[in-house]
């Protein structure tokens, strides 16, 4: 019997060897790649122009020092397309945004879930297909379309821009408002969705909050958080400041202040979650144009139940009503990850998209505008 259970044991450890993917750096049939993040990074390109930088710091708590850091990025196996040389990052922005303030050289694995050739996709095609299929977000802080040139060529945090409706989305998941589901095609640019929501409903246009005294005390966490954020980032020069510092600074302004904040935001979500299907889509306008095929509303089945804290059925506008001892509503786990982070992700099967470019590239005449402009280095 310990003979039989030795040679499992080496089975499973030979079956993992080859999942592990790349030796010295190669791709292999098993489509991944891990190397020390500075033999990396240098071929990896972002696909978005916008970080949550509270959302890198909270972050940068995983990662104090470099066996940490390690364990930490092991359970981060980064979904990419590749396309030539270049390997084109479509999750995890914020992890190796951290990962390069942090100062730490640890392995990165990256998983290739489509490989696009050069000579199917130029550049501007290659473009219009990822906006298509939802996997890059390339826009400017009002949301308005930015073209490719201005998306950043590394993981400095400071060459994005400062989204914080995206750490918004972030600090929900944490907080326990919203839950992102496991699949690869749901989760992409699931926090962005969330903060352009939130976004689009910073002045109420729509009338969608219904407690207008809970839409004021959001307007007026935000404006703290704003403030911070310029203070502490914008005007002070970051890189002098060093990781423990600005955890702490994280974990005493910047988090207690987003979750003062969730309290407010879980009664729009919750409200949104009560809208029909056609209403959904109202209060999301162009989400489409912003996310891709398929996105013109929230994503379904993603906002945790709490109705219970606010009786919006029994107040009048302006009330505030709680009830501590009403249960939460319960979630089907086995489709949505750990709200506090997202568990082991070392199950490189469950990232795989469909293989095949047939229908999905189409025509140059059936694609959107092309990329105004493209750098040389993309």
């Amino acid at each position: 019997k310990k003979k039989e259970k030795k040679k499992k044991e080496k089975k499973k450890k030979e079956k993992k060897k080859k999942g592990d993917g790349a030796v010295n750096g190669a791709a292999t049939d098993t489509t991944t790649v891990s190397k020390k993040w500075s033999k990396l990074k240098d071929s990896l390109r972002p696909t978005q122009t916008a970080l949550g930088w509270d959302w890198v710091l909270y972050k940068m708590k995983n990662l104090l020092c470099e066996e940490t850091a390690q364990e930490y990025l092991d359970r981060k196996p980064v979904p990419v397309v590749k396309r030539g040389e270049f390997y084109y990052v479509i999750d995890h922005h914020h992890t190796l945004a951290a990962l390069e303030a942090s100062g730490w050289d640890v392995k990165v694995t990256i998983v290739v879930v489509q490989d696009i050739p050069e000579d199917l996709a130029p550049l501007e095609f290659f473009w219009n297909y990822m906006e298509k299929r939802g996997m890059c977000f390339i826009r400017n802080v009002d949301y308005t379309h930015a073209s490719v040139d201005k998306l950043p060529l590394t993981f400095n945090m400071t060459e994005y821009n400062n989204d914080v409706y995206r750490s918004m989305g972030g600090f929900a998941r944490l907080n326990n408002v919203l839950k992102r589901p496991k699949n690869l095609q749901a989760r992409l640019f699931f926090e962005f969705k969330w903060g352009y929501f939130f976004n689009v409903h910073q002045n109420d246009d729509l009338g969608l909050w219904h407690d207008k005294r809970l839409f004021r005390s959001w307007c007026r966490a935000k404006q703290l958080i704003e403030e911070t954020d310029m203070q502490e980032y914008m005007l002070d020069d970051i890189k002098r400041v060093t990781i423990p510092e600005l955890i702490y600074l994280s974990e005493n302004v910047i988090e207690p202040a987003y979750t003062l904040m969730m309290f407010y935001l879980r009664s729009l979500c919750t409200e949104y979650e009560s809208l029909s299907d056609e209403d959904k889509v109202k209060m999301c306008p162009r989400m489409a144009d912003m996310f891709g095929e398929g996105n013109e509303k929230m994503p379904e089945g993603c906002i945790v139940d709490n109705s219970h804290m606010y009786m919006f059925s029994t107040m009048d506008e302006g009330e505030l009503d709680e009830n501590d001892d009403a249960e939460d509503g319960s979630f089907e786990e086995d489709n949505y990850g750990d709200n506090d982070d997202y568990g082991d992700e070392s199950d490189f099967r469950r990232w795989s998209l469909p293989s095949s470019l047939v229908g999905l590239l189409g025509s140059p005449t059936s694609m959107s505008e092309p990329a105004s402009t493209v750098k040389d280095a993309m």
